[in-house]
């Protein structure tokens, strides 16, 4: 448990500032502050209900199938990433680049 406990943090450690940084990153100056008030209340909310969900669920369900809704959330937040988030990033990033060399 120490070791998952240790990558789980690590993960978490690498995913969070990284995140962060996407959202604000990819944001106009005036509006980082509403698109980090955004991205950190969506994260709240998902924390809030996914603990919600599975302390009602759990005892019901067993350990096995509360990781395996945990995996698929995450495999669900990997299809949204590589089919909407990525593309978004590298489409404003292309932008950036074209505008820069304009310059």
């Amino acid at each position: 448990m120490l070791i998952a406990g240790f990558f789980f943090g690590l993960g978490y450690g690498i995913l969070q500032p990284l995140f962060q940084s996407f959202v604000t990153g990819t944001t106009p100056g005036p509006q980082r502050g509403v698109a980090n008030l955004t991205y950190m209340l969506s994260y709240d909310i998902g924390i809030g209900i996914g603990s919600l969900l599975m302390g009602f669920m759990q005892e019901s369900i067993g350990l096995t199938t509360g990781f395996a809704f945990t995996a698929l959330a995450y495999l669900i937040g990997g299809v949204v990433y590589l089919f909407y988030a990525d593309g978004y990033y590298r489409r404003l990033k292309g932008n950036t680049d074209t505008a820069s060399q304009r310059s």
